[in-house]
């Protein structure tokens, strides 16, 4: 109970300093490079947990107007959930694909892809509802967090099924107006 306790203030604490902080330190900046930042960050947890990590970034990515650090902790938690959720994973391989892509509208987008059991049915509304987790230790505070800042930078998330195998979130985000500035 106490280090759950740790835990829950630690999360309530980052809450607090995303929220303090009011505006976000928003600046120019390509998604790609944001990507490769939180991936290192991470190699530890891809080594220890026996994943394979692929980058498939698009070049054709339009220039964002964004919160680095802030996107960097989008990514940096899909990414964990994507390793997590191969944990249980045997008889294939636990591969881990990054992508990124411009769509149709010209927004920027990221997809995480996981080998892992996929979503249940049951659980697909609530993914990213405050205190929801499928993770026996979760806060369900993660993904929550995710929309929220997604959401503060005129982008939406979502989460699927892939089509062979695991569970794929996805984010989009606006390209930079002309208009905007640091």
């Amino acid at each position: 109970m106490i280090v759950d306790g740790k835990r829950a203030a630690e999360i309530v604490r980052r809450v607090r300093q995303l929220t303090r902080k009011g505006v976000s330190q928003k600046v120019h900046l390509d998604l790609n490079d944001v990507i490769s930042d939180a991936v290192s960050l991470v190699q530890h947890e891809l080594l220890s947990h026996r994943v394979s990590l692929r980058l498939k970034l698009s070049p054709e990515l339009p220039p964002l107007f964004a919160d680095r650090i802030e996107l960097q902790q989008v990514i940096l938690n899909l990414v964990i959930n994507g390793i997590q959720a191969m944990d249980a994973l045997s008889g294939r391989p636990r591969e881990l694909l990054i992508e990124t892509l411009r769509d149709e509208q010209g927004y920027a987008v990221v997809a995480v892809h996981d080998a892992g059991s996929g979503i249940k049915p049951e659980t697909a509304n609530r993914l990213f509802k405050p205190f929801f987790t499928t993770k026996p230790n979760g806060m369900g505070m993660g993904l929550s967090i995710c929309r929220s800042i997604i959401e503060a930078h005129g982008g939406r998330v979502w989460a699927s099924n892939h089509a062979s195998q695991g569970a794929v979130f996805q984010f989009s985000l606006p390209p930079t107006n002309v208009n905007e500035s640091c």
